[in-house]
């Protein structure tokens, strides 16, 4: 069977290869820090002022995420709740962002990275 055939069966798979990624990831945490970001949605090419249809399973896998992502300790940086209401930042595709989306995002990805270590500044090119 396919997930074509049984698209739940494709959230089981997602759900088991982020697990085991997610355990990866803890595993090493020591070495480093680990955040996880949710997907953002797709707004529909036809209605800007809508979500794709994809919106719940996006919303789903989020959610399965954010639960993994809790049962191991790692905090959940949620982009999608972010840019949920606001179609304006989102280019006519519905995917890609405008350069006030992408502000907001970065901000988020900025301040969970800094929050998570503590403000601490990383010198580059120190390796």
């Amino acid at each position: 069977m396919t997930c074509r055939e049984r698209i739940e069966w494709c959230d089981v798979w997602v759900e088991a290869g982020l697990s085991q990624a997610l355990d990866l990831f803890a595993a090493h945490r020591p070495y480093g820090k680990v955040i996880l970001a949710t997907s953002t949605p797709v707004w529909s090419e036809a209605d800007s002022e809508a979500p794709d249809s994809k919106a719940n399973r996006v919303r789903e896998r989020n959610r399965i995420a954010a639960a993994l992502a809790a049962d191991r300790d790692i905090p959940v940086n949620d982009l999608h709740a972010a840019v949920i209401g606001h179609p304006e930042y989102f280019s006519k595709d519905g995917v890609h962002f405008l350069e006030s989306g992408q502000a907001v995002l970065g901000r988020l990805v900025a301040d969970a990275i800094l929050a998570e270590t503590g403000g601490l500044q990383l010198a580059v090119g120190a390796w």
